[in-house]
């Protein structure tokens, strides 16, 4: 049997690659959610909206309220949300990051950011990743 943290891994090694792959393809992406679902598989939210290019934060509030749903009627054990964001770095510099957050419902839940940047030639290179311990708000 897993950990709760070995679980989240499970999740986060589906998230980042998908959102590098969309990076490499757009130089940018949308808010998306994954979540890990009670039988251990890995699936992705999908969240319509009426307008072509919603805000970003209307997608993640959106993702918010369905992974809350889903916690609150027992269909998912892990919520990820991963959008594209700006940290400043040790140094002072600010860069651009995919942000992960990533809670389990055993009040496992931690933030990340991959940081990354494009060279002149278009080729994306990324650092390691930086954690903090995160929030609980799907698995109140």
């Amino acid at each position: 049997m897993m950990t709760p943290k070995e679980e989240v891994e499970v999740v986060l090694n589906a998230i980042i690659p998908f959102a590098e792959e969309q990076l490499k393809k757009n130089k940018t992406f949308y808010p998306f959610g994954m979540v890990m679902l009670n039988d251990g598989s890995v699936a992705q939210t999908i969240c319509e909206f009426e307008v072509d290019h919603p805000q970003s934060m209307d997608v993640i509030n959106r993702i918010k309220e369905i992974h809350s749903n889903d916690a609150k009627n027992n269909i998912i054990k892990i919520s990820g949300i991963c959008w594209d964001s700006k940290i400043e770095l040790a140094n002072g510099k600010k860069t651009d990051a995919m942000c992960v957050r990533l809670e389990h419902i055993d009040n496992y839940s931690i933030e990340l950011y991959k940081p990354y940047s494009f060279s002149l030639f278009g080729k994306m290179q990324t650092s390691n990743i930086l954690a903090q311990k995160g929030n609980r708000e799907i698995f109140e």
